[in-house]
């Protein structure tokens, strides 16, 4: 019996993972904090509704064009 350990490449994949390549990580990873980032500005624009300031509107800013 011979085992292969090399990657396994079944259908269209958005990004593959190999001991070369780690887009599939770096992918996983960026959309996770991105994820994160916006339901803390979410959490943070709820809680100051009534109290919005510039430094909001600069966190607002810097999370949509980050």
């Amino acid at each position: 019996m011979s085992s292969s350990l090399g990657p396994v490449s079944s259908g269209n994949r958005f990004s593959t993972l190999t001991p070369d390549d780690h887009g599939g990580i770096i992918w996983t990873v960026s959309l996770i904090g991105a994820v994160y980032s916006f339901l803390m500005l979410g959490t943070r624009c709820y809680i100051k509704r009534n109290n919005i300031g510039i430094d909001d509107v600069f966190c607002v800013t810097a999370t949509v064009s980050g």
